[in-house]
């Protein structure tokens, strides 16, 4: 490389306050303010005209997943209380899926989620990655036959012998 570029891409700094200051380097210093890319609720919008049954996976495990009903209401599971066990199942003559996840804390919890093209949801769930997920809501028509769709999410607490 020769001296002329080698001074233009590496400035001259001074100690560690200039590293310190100095802009992050990949994707996140695009994004509005700065910073990581938000994972929570941030990328979730429900004025959306268009339905997304789940975000994007996180890089890394998350601490809690959101699952946002079709009316808007918003129930939360922290990670660290899913227990093993969770199920994949395809439903008879074409229905879609039922995924099945057991939360554990002072209260069992079950959630149950039906849909379509799931697979790719419970993975990220199981690995901790999914930061929320969306119910269908009422009066929308069924997306692309490709697409992820949730058409239920039911919560089941569960009594200790079960």
């Amino acid at each position: 490389m020769s001296d002329s570029l080698a001074r233009d891409r590496f400035r001259n700094t001074q100690g560690i306050r200039a590293v310190l200051d100095a802009p992050a380097a990949g994707a996140e210093r695009d994004l509005p303010g700065g910073g990581e890319e938000p994972l929570g609720l941030e990328t979730f919008s429900l004025d959306s005209s268009s339905y997304q049954s789940h975000a994007r996976p996180g890089n890394k495990p998350l601490p809690s997943l959101h699952f946002i009903l079709r009316d808007r209401s918003i129930r939360s599971c922290q990670y660290m209380h899913l227990e093993s066990g969770s199920s994949f199942e395809n439903l008879p003559q074409g229905q879609g899926h039922r995924l099945t996840f057991q939360f554990s804390n002072a209260t069992a919890i079950r959630v149950v989620i039906e849909g379509r093209n799931l697979w790719r949801l419970y993975d990220y769930v199981a690995q901790h990655r999914m930061p929320w997920v969306y119910e269908l809501p009422d009066g929308r028509d069924f997306e692309d036959a490709w697409a992820p769709v949730i058409r239920t999410i039911e919560f089941r607490e569960l009594s200790p012998e079960q």
